[in-house]
């Protein structure tokens, strides 16, 4: 076996191009009292959500404003962020959600469409409506943008979310037609006034609604029944919002708080998507 020297001009390349020693980076150095300040605010924050309850926590993650700044830490919205602008058409002038809201805001089509059929059946000077659960504001701003005769009341238990829905009522230009009040409306309903039509989305009991072959209003956490008797009372007209798999037969007991007996249930789709089921009592049974 023979080994011949590499050859001289390769030898001069390998000169000419070295490899060049990494540079080491200089260790940043703070003052103590910069440490000492970071340490401190580290034990500030990790105390301040230590000392929560799993409900408080809760509470604030689902009153937290999601929008672009904070989306990505929450992907389980990921697919209500793209459809944003079906939710509010205007979504991108500075409409406030926040995170339960995501899920439980009515799209602007089916407020819009549910908003229509009170002026099909309302014809005076002005017609009085109650949001009795308003949330962000979603139906109650489309009842106010049906017409200038249209005054809504819209009540709401949570004060943030309430200012939240005063908020996108302004960007829709209706907020001076809306009555916010603060407060439980199942407690507050005895001092309402009459109105023409009262419409009901409450609470539904979480996301585990959609696993149930059938939904019955019992699931519900509040006494639908009381509620009902309630907004039969102050008004004409009932809008009942519910799961889509709803208990027909459910719905059609309610007729009894009511002189027209029957019920007009109305499937509502949101694109080609089955979304909600609304029941229309009273005078809106006959439209």
């Amino acid at each position: 076996t023979f080994y011949f020297p590499a050859p001289t001009y390769f030898r001069k390349l390998v000169s000419k191009n070295p490899s060049k020693p990494k540079r080491k980076r200089k260790p940043v150095v703070s003052s103590d009292d910069d440490d000492d300040e970071d340490e401190e605010n580290e034990t500030d924050s990790s105390s301040s959500s230590d000392h929560l309850t799993p409900a408080q926590k809760e509470y604030i993650k689902n009153n937290t404003i999601v929008d672009h700044s904070n989306i990505r830490k929450f992907p389980e919205l990921n697919k209500y962020w793209a459809q944003r602008n079906r939710y509010f058409s205007k979504y991108n002038q500075g409409i406030k959600l926040d995170y339960e809201m995501w899920f439980s805001v009515t799209p602007e089509c089916i407020a819009k469409h549910v908003a229509q059929q009170c002026g099909r059946a309302y014809f005076q000077d002005q017609i009085h409506i109650i949001d009795a659960f308003c949330g962000a504001g979603g139906n109650a701003i489309q009842f106010a943008a049906l017409s200038d005769k249209v005054r809504v009341t819209a009540i709401d238990i949570n004060n943030e979310r309430l200012e939240t829905a005063r908020h996108n009522a302004r960007i829709y230009n209706v907020e001076k037609q809306i009555t916010f009040i603060c407060g439980n409306f199942m407690e507050i309903a005895p001092t309402l006034r009459k109105h023409d039509v009262c419409f009901l989305s409450p609470p539904w009991g979480g996301p585990e609604y959609t696993k149930r072959d059938v939904y019955k209003f019992t699931y519900m956490p509040i006494d639908y029944k009381k509620m009902i008797l309630w907004a039969s009372k102050l008004s004409s007209s009932v809008i009942h919002f519910v799961p889509k798999n709803s208990d027909a037969g459910d719905c059609l007991e309610l007729c009894r708080y009511f002189d027209v007996k029957k019920v007009r249930m109305e499937k509502q789709y949101f694109g080609r998507k089955f979304k909600t089921l609304s029941c229309y009592y009273g005078k809106l049974a006959n439209v």
